[in-house]
């Protein structure tokens, strides 16, 4: 893929290869969380009250970190939700819906 055109309404809000649109972004960091599905409500409320944005599905939690909390985020989700809890953790740079979301969609995943 050599160049990339994030298009708003018709309006191109970000142009130039994958690399250089990430870039823009790459601030921050995805933290997902696969819990027991009796698990989520719990977990949501923990990680809402750490000040970061957070989304869940039936057994997903989703939480947005800058990338520079990165050591803070993990510790912080480990401590707090416990590996009894999770059954998948994963961290993850932006990806291209996410990019598309924060600089031409309707807020962000997270």
């Amino acid at each position: 893929m050599d160049r990339v055109a994030i298009i708003d309404k018709g309006s191109i809000v970000a142009l130039g290869s994958l690399p250089e649109i990430k870039k823009q972004v790459e601030n921050s960091m995805r933290i997902e969380l696969i819990t027991k599905p009796e698990d989520v409500a719990r977990v949501e409320h923990i990680l809402k009250s750490s000040g970061v944005p957070v989304v869940t599905t039936e057994s997903r939690v989703i939480s947005r970190w800058p990338s520079e909390r990165a050591q803070e985020a993990i510790a912080y989700v480990m401590n707090q939700v416990g590996f009894s809890s999770v059954e998948d953790f994963r961290i993850l740079t932006p990806t291209l819906e996410d990019i598309y979301l924060e600089l031409g969609g309707k807020g962000s995943l997270v």
